[in-house]
């Protein structure tokens, strides 16, 4: 009877450890070609995810029809609400088309790009400082250029900008994002390096200066 038990118990853990080893074998493969998948189809993937970000401005967007600028006083009238879309985003060197949010709270940053509350908008002559997780909506930020065209497409006039410097600096470096007003400056940051998850002690940040200004659709106050 021992002799038997032992062998029962044997062959138990031979099975045990086959079965282990047959789930190991599969996640290992699972992973691989979810990998190779998310790989190859990326591009794929950052333009789906676009268009549905594309269809959702259209919707949001209504909450701020009464948004307006001063072209005189070149001062926002009746600004966005906080916590709604107020501009979209487009990079088109990168493909980026993205909904931005006046607001930079970590609510609005799992939806899209944030923009600093302290700063200015687009249109007002001063800095603007945009901000966005680096393995989302900044994912492809570092691949930024010269002469590269930015976007900022609002409910109130379009913006064009043009990238003049790239810096990577620390967390606490407020120095280094300046809030000043007497010229457009665009300055968007994400965490650094492009591999950092979680908490990051760098950032890296994108320099754009104002090259072009439509406001065709809108009537001056």
């Amino acid at each position: 009877m021992q002799i038997r038990s032992e062998r029962q118990t044997t062959s138990f853990k031979s099975k045990i450890k086959g079965i282990a080893e047959r789930v190991a074998i599969s996640f290992f493969f699972a992973t691989f070609f979810i990998t190779i998948f998310l790989m190859t189809c990326k591009t794929d993937i950052d333009k789906y995810l676009n268009i549905i970000n594309i269809m959702s401005v259209d919707i949001k967007k209504a909450n701020n029809d009464k948004v307006s600028i001063d072209l005189v006083k070149k001062q926002i009238i009746n600004y966005p609400a906080y916590g709604t879309i107020y501009a979209n985003l487009i990079i088109p060197s990168i493909d980026l088309y993205y909904p931005v949010y006046h607001g930079d709270d970590l609510d609005i940053m799992m939806k899209g790009i944030g923009h600093y509350a302290g700063s200015f908008f687009p249109g007002e002559n001063g800095s603007i400082l945009l901000a966005a997780h680096n393995n989302v909506h900044f994912q492809r930020l570092y691949d930024v250029k010269l002469n590269d065209k930015i976007i900022l497409e609002t409910i109130y006039g379009t913006f064009t900008y043009e990238p003049y410097d790239f810096k990577v600096i620390d967390a606490t470096d407020e120095d280094a994002l300046p809030i000043n007003q007497g010229e457009e400056i665009l300055m968007m940051y994400t965490c650094y390096p492009r591999t950092a998850v979680g908490y990051a002690s760098k950032r890296y940040v994108v320099y754009s200066k104002l090259v072009e200004a439509n406001y065709e659709k809108v009537k001056s106050n």
